[in-house]
């Protein structure tokens, strides 16, 4: 859904507008949006977190205009779990980064097979991109594998890794 948001009264106006309905999947939620090439590229999650292995998915869709209209892409879904046997479970809410050397990730969430109780974990995964402008995970890659750190320098962060607690205020 799209609305204008005011930062004068801080809070939405104005109508809301559905771009994006998903695909036959459903359930899509956690839309994020990029812009590369002239196109508009809109990644879902689609299928339910808490259903079964297999359901949790990425998907995208693109457009030339980010009111739509959307073109879901013909190798949806991006991501998800083939079968039961992956030790990774309902993988999903793909976000796209990229490292200072400009290669392309999709960071998700997914279940450890057999640790379910211990929470969703943080995976990443190699974006390429097909000649006629879609993002693909390369052929054959598994989530399973370890990842060399990325090239580049490390971007330092602004902010402290912890707080004394000192005084009155959170030191952020």
């Amino acid at each position: 859904v799209l609305q204008e948001y005011s930062v004068k009264e801080q809070k939405l106006i104005g109508e809301r507008i559905n771009i994006f309905k998903g695909t036959p999947l459903g359930f899509t939620e956690a839309p994020h949006l990029y812009r590369r090439n002239g196109w508009y590229y809109l990644l879902t999650a689609e299928g339910g977190t808490a259903g079964p292995a297999t359901s949790h998915m990425v998907v995208v869709a693109r457009s030339r205009h980010p009111m739509g209209p959307w073109e879901n892409s013909p190798r949806n879904p991006l991501i998800h779990t083939e079968s039961r046997a992956e030790r990774w479970w309902s993988v999903g809410h793909g976000t796209v980064i990229d490292t200072p050397s400009g290669d392309l990730w999709m960071m998700v969430h997914g279940y450890e097979n057999g640790f379910h109780t211990l929470g969703r974990q943080t995976l990443m995964a190699p974006i390429r991109w097909t000649r006629d402008g879609w993002p693909v995970l390369p052929r054959g890659y598994k989530l399973d594998r370890a990842l060399c750190v990325p090239r580049g320098r490390s971007a330092k962060h602004a902010m402290s890794l912890s707080d004394p607690l000192c005084g009155p205020e959170l030191g952020l």
